[in-house]
C-alpha cells in the first residue's frame, strides 16, 4: 500500500477514512457528545449495524491459541448507521439532532478505523397539549357514566403524557396501548382508537390527540374451542377465568392463556375475540390450542462449590388418565462429586443423596384455583468425611413417606400451600464414647415416625418473577408436629422470608432480603442433650438422645451461597469440633503431621494401645480427623443487602454485585450485639437457565471457631491447647452457584 510511504512515521500514523481498503477493520466504536447526553453508549450501539471489538476480544488476544474475531469496516454501513441514529433521535423527540463522524480516523500501521460518532442532540420536542375526544369532537369522558366515568378520569390523570415533557414516539405508542387496555378491561370489546400527533418542527412542539369510540359494553355469549384432540373441551373450559354470561374483560384473555399453559398440556394457546363478529353487546371468544406430546423425559444437572454435582432425571405424563392430571416420576442424585472442603488437611463433611419420588397432580380440585398433589418418596443419604487420608463413611439415613399438598393459586406465582408429610425415618445418632473426649462419637441408627403440617404462602408483586428488579415478595410459613399427629417429634415452628427490589437506574438496582423464624421444641433439643452430657459426664437417657438427633434437620441454620455469604453452608452460629477416625495402612510418604495417629493393637504386647512399635509393623493405623459439626439454633434472623451493577464493556448479560450480609442463629432471643457480618463482591452472568454467580465474601467479625482449624478447637475443648493460631485466610469464602441469591 503506497499510502504508508507518504505519511509520517511514528507509533500510530493517522489518515482520513477515504484511504480505507477492503482489508480495513474496526478498531473501536465510541461516541462524542456536544452538550447534553440522553442515551448511553450501549443504547446507541444497539441502533447501529457496525460492530467493534469487545472486552472478550481483548482477552482472546492475550490467551494462547485463542483466535481473535475480526470486525470488517464498511464505509457504506457507517453512513447508514448515521441515518439510523438520526431516525432514532427523531423518534425520541430530537428532530434536529446533528450526527456525523468527522473525528473518526484510520490507523495505517494496523489498518484499523477508530469510529467516533459526534452527536449534538439539539433542543427536544416539547408536548404542548394532550386531549382525549369522542367521535363527535366532544370530550371522551362524556361517553362514560356511573363508576366507569370516575375510573376513566382517574386513569387519564395518572397516565396522561404531561405537557412540557419531551415527546417521543415510544411514549405515544405506550399511551395508545394503555388506553386500549383500559377500554378492553372495562368491558368494551369493540373499542376503536385513533391516535394522532401534530408536530411543529419550527416551534419544536407536539400536540397529541386521541379520538376514542368505546362501543357497546359486551357480555360473553359463546366460547368456541378448537385444536384439541386428547384433551376434552370440558378441561379447557374449566381453566378459563370466564364463562358464558360474564362481562367481557380484556385482561382475562391473557390470564386464560396463562392458565392453559400452566397445565403443561399445550405448546400453543390462543384466546381471542374474532374480528368478523358484529359490533354489539354479545362477544364470542375463540380458544385455539395445539397439544404437546403427552409423555416426555427430561434431565438436568447443577453444581455448587459446597454441594458438588447434582443430577436429576424425570419422566412425565401430561394427561394421566385424562382430566389434565400430571404424573411425574423423578430421580435426583447428589453423588458427592466436585465438593471442595475448606482445607486439604482437615476433614469436610460431604453428602451423598438419592431421592426417588412420584407425584400425581390433580388440577381443578373442586374449583379452578385449587389443585392437589400426592407424592410418595424415598430418600437415602450418607455422610462421609473427606480428608487427606481418604473418606470416613457414616451409616445411611433412610426416609420413606408421603407428601399430600393442597395449592390455592391467588394469582400467577402467588399461592397458598397446605402440606402434610408423614414418613418413617432412620437417621444415624451420634453418641459420645467417653467423658474424656466429649467430641469423639460413635454412630448408630434411630428409627421414628414424622408427621408434619406446613402452611406457607408466596405473596407480593414484582415485575418479573424469574428475574425481579422491582417489587416485593413475602413467603411466610408455619409448621407443627406432635404426638397427637402420630409423630415422634413435638415442636412448633414459624418463620419466613421477604425480598424487596428497587431499580436505581436502567442498569443498576438494589435488593434486600430478610429471613428467619422461631422454633419451640416441646421435648428434647440439642442444647439439653449436650448440657446433660457436659454436666453429669455420662451418656444421657436414650429417649432424650434420640429426640436430640431428630431435630437436626428442623433447627435453624445460617450461612451459604444464598444466606450470609461470609460463611459456608450452615456454618454461621453454634458449631462444635468433632473428632472422627479413619483406618489406613501406614504410608511412609504421607504427611503425618496433619493427623493424630492411634496405633492398632497387634495382640502381642501388654498395653497395646500405647505400643509405638505397632505403627511400624504394617498394622492398620487409626488417624483422627477433625471437622466442625453444625448445631444450629431455635431462632434465626438474617439480612442480605445487595447492589446489582453492570459489568463495563462486557454486554448486558454480564453484571457485578456488592453485598453486605448479617445474621444470627441462637437458642433464645435474637440480640443485635450477637450479629455476625460479612461483605463481599461477585460476578453475574445471565444464561437461559438463570444467573451463574461467583461471590467472594469476607467475614467482618468472625468467632474464634471461624478462624481456627477444627483440630485446634477440639484440642482446646479437651484441655490440650498447645497454642491456637488464628488463620486470616479463613475470613474469606468463595461461592459458585446458579440462580439469583434471592
Amino acid at each position: 500500500m503506497l499510502l504508508a510511504a507518504s505519511l509520517p512515521t511514528g507509533a500510530r500514523a493517522q489518515a482520513p477514512l477515504r484511504l480505507v481498503n477492503r482489508n480495513t477493520t474496526v478498531g473501536n466504536i465510541s461516541f462524542k457528545f456536544a452538550g447534553s447526553q440522553t442515551f448511553t453508549a450501549s443504547q446507541l450501539k444497539e441502533q447501529i449495524a457496525l460492530q467493534g471489538p469487545t472486552f472478550w476480544d481483548a482477552v482472546r488476544r492475550i490467551v494462547p491459541l485463542a483466535e481473535a474475531r475480526i470486525y470488517p469496516f464498511d464505509p457504506v454501513i457507517l453512513q447508514k448507521d448515521v441515518v439510523r441514529l438520526r431516525r432514532f433521535y427523531a423518534r425520541n423527540g430530537f428532530p434536529r439532532a446533528d450526527i456525523g463522524y468527522p473525528a473518526s480516523q484510520l490507523d495505517t500501521s494496523s489498518n484499523k478505523v477508530s469510529v467516533v460518532f459526534s452527536i449534538e442532540e439539539g433542543p427536544p420536542l416539547i408536548i404542548q397539549d394532550v386531549g382525549f375526544f369522542a367521535p363527535d369532537s366532544d370530550y371522551a369522558v362524556t361517553q362514560f357514566s356511573g363508576k366507569r366515568r370516575q375510573q376513566w378520569i382517574d386513569f387519564r390523570n395518572a397516565n396522561i403524557m404531561q405537557t412540557g415533557e419531551r415527546f417521543s414516539e415510544p411514549a405515544f405508542i405506550d399511551l395508545y396501548n394503555q388506553v386500549s387496555n383500559w377500554l378492553g378491561n372495562h368491558g368494551y370489546a369493540f373499542h376503536e382508537i385513533n391516535g394522532d400527533s401534530t408536530i411543529s418542527e419550527e416551534a419544536l412542539t407536539a400536540d397529541v390527540r386521541f379520538t376514542i369510540d368505546p362501543g357497546p359494553l359486551g357480555r360473553i355469549s359463546q366460547i368456541n374451542v378448537e385444536g384439541n384432540e386428547r384433551v376434552s373441551d370440558e378441561v379447557i373450559r374449566r381453566e378459563l377465568p370466564f364463562e358464558v354470561g360474564d362481562r367481557y374483560r380484556g385482561n382475562e384473555l391473557s390470564r386464560a392463556k396463562q392458565e392453559l399453559f400452566s397445565l403443561n398440556l399445550f405448546r400453543l394457546a390462543i384466546v381471542e375475540v374474532p374480528s368478523d363478529q358484529p359490533r354489539d353487546s354479545t362477544v364470542t371468544i375463540n380458544v385455539r390450542v395445539q397439544e404437546s406430546e403427552p409423555r416426555y423425559v427430561s434431565a438436568q444437572t447443577g453444581f455448587t462449590r459446597d454441594d458438588g454435582v447434582l443430577l436429576e432425571g424425570r419422566w412425565t405424563h401430561r394427561n394421566f388418565f385424562g382430566g389434565a392430571r400430571n404424573f411425574t416420576a423423578n430421580a435426583t442424585v447428589q453423588p458427592g462429586l466436585g465438593n471442595r472442603g475448606d482445607s486439604e488437611l482437615y476433614a469436610e463433611e460431604v453428602y451423598r443423596r438419592l431421592r426417588l419420588s412420584t407425584a400425581l397432580r390433580q388440577p381443578h380440585l373442586f374449583q379452578r384455583n385449587l389443585s392437589g398433589i400426592l407424592s410418595p418418596y424415598f430418600i437415602m443419604e450418607q455422610t462421609f468425611v473427606r480428608n487427606q487420608k481418604g473418606n470416613n463413611t457414616y451409616p445411611l439415613t433412610y426416609e420413606a413417606g408421603l407428601n399430600t399438598t393442597l395449592l390455592y393459586k391467588i394469582l400467577p406465582f402467588r399461592i397458598v400451600t397446605l402440606e402434610h408429610n408423614f414418613s418413617r425415618a432412620a437417621t444415624p445418632e451420634r453418641v459420645p464414647i467417653t467423658r474424656d473426649l466429649p467430641g469423639d462419637v460413635q454412630t448408630r441408627q434411630d428409627l421414628y415416625n414424622k408427621s408434619v403440617f406446613t402452611l406457607s404462602a408466596t405473596l407480593g408483586r414484582v415485575d418479573d418473577y424469574l428475574n425481579p428488579k422491582r417489587g416485593f415478595l413475602v413467603r411466610p410459613f408455619a409448621e407443627a408436629s406432635g404426638q397427637f399427629l402420630g409423630s415422634a417429634l413435638n415442636y412448633y415452628k414459624v418463620g419466613g422470608e421477604g425480598s424487596y427490589y428497587q431499580p436505581v437506574t436502567p442498569s443498576v438496582s438494589v435488593a434486600a432480603h430478610v429471613s428467619g423464624g422461631r422454633m419451640v421444641a416441646i421435648a428434647g433439643s440439642r442444647y439439653n442433650e449436650e448440657a446433660a452430657f457436659n454436666e453429669r459426664g455420662f451418656v444421657p437417657d436414650p429417649d432424650r438422645r434420640q429426640l436430640e438427633n431428630r431435630f437436626d434437620d428442623i433447627r435453624f441454620y445460617a450461612g451459604g451461597a444464598n444466606d450470609v455469604r461470609g460463611w459456608g453452608p450452615r456454618l454461621l452460629g453454634p458449631k462444635v469440633a468433632q473428632a472422627d477416625t479413619v483406618f489406613e495402612d501406614p504410608d511412609p510418604d504421607d504427611d503425618m503431621e496433619a493427623f493424630e495417629p492411634v496405633c492398632a493393637d497387634d495382640g502381642e504386647d501388654e498395653n497395646e494401645n500405647n505400643d509405638p512399635d505397632d505403627c511400624m509393623r504394617g498394622n492398620p493405623v487409626q488417624f483422627r480427623n477433625y471437622r466442625y459439626e453444625r448445631i444450629g439454633g431455635l431462632s434465626k434472623l438474617a439480612v442480605n443487602l445487595e447492589a446489582r451493577l453492570p459489568f463495563p464493556f462486557l454486554g448486558p448479560n454480564w453484571g457485578t454485585a456488592v453485598f453486605l450480609d448479617f445474621g444470627q442463629v441462637s437458642e433464645g432471643s435474637v440480640l443485635l450485639s450477637d450479629f455476625r457480618y460479612g461483605t463481599g463482591a461477585g460476578l453475574r452472568y445471565e444464561t437461559p437457565v438463570g444467573h451463574v454467580r461467583l461471590n467472594l465474601a469476607y467475614k467482618i467479625n468472625p468467632t474464634d471457631e471461624d478462624l481456627i482449624d477444627p483440630q485446634d478447637a477440639f484440642n482446646r475443648n479437651i484441655g490440650r491447647d498447645q497454642g491456637v493460631e488464628r488463620n486470616f485466610w479463613r475470613r474469606f469464602r468463595l461461592h459458585f452457584s446458579i440462580g439469583q441469591a434471592f
